[in-house]
């Protein structure tokens, strides 16, 4: 397989590498950052950061990432630097929600944050 290389991204062997400098800066509403957590028992959630103090945290306008496939990459790391591929479906928005049992909070980019915010609602 060929390199390709254009002004944001190379690829190599199929593997999509973008440059540091071209990831946006961290997605920011009324100060409070867009994250994403991993809890023990909870599992995976998107949304604003609106408060943490030890392992709980609220966020606000969160969705639940209980399947979903990395933009680029397979980590939640992943997830936050490049989001989501367009056609993951995630549940819908909730306004707030308390997590009790975090252990990893992750920081997202703008771009990533887009992919999830702007994900179609998962039909049941």
């Amino acid at each position: 397989m060929k390199n390709k290389v254009d002004t944001e991204t190379l690829i190599i062997n199929g593997e999509e590498w973008v440059r540091k400098s071209s990831l946006s800066a961290t997605e920011t509403l009324d100060g409070m950052k867009y994250v994403i957590c991993r809890g023990y028992y909870c599992g995976v959630h998107a949304g604003y950061l609106k408060k943490q103090d030890g392992n709980h945290a609220v966020l606000i306008n969160s969705r639940r990432l209980w399947y979903w496939k990395a933009k680029s990459g397979i980590s939640l790391s992943a997830v936050a630097q490049h989001g989501i591929k367009a056609d993951n479906e995630l549940p819908e928005t909730l306004p707030e929600i308390w997590l009790g049992d975090v252990y990893e909070i992750i920081p997202c980019t703008k771009e990533a944050a887009q992919s999830i915010i702007n994900a179609p609602v998962k039909q049941q």
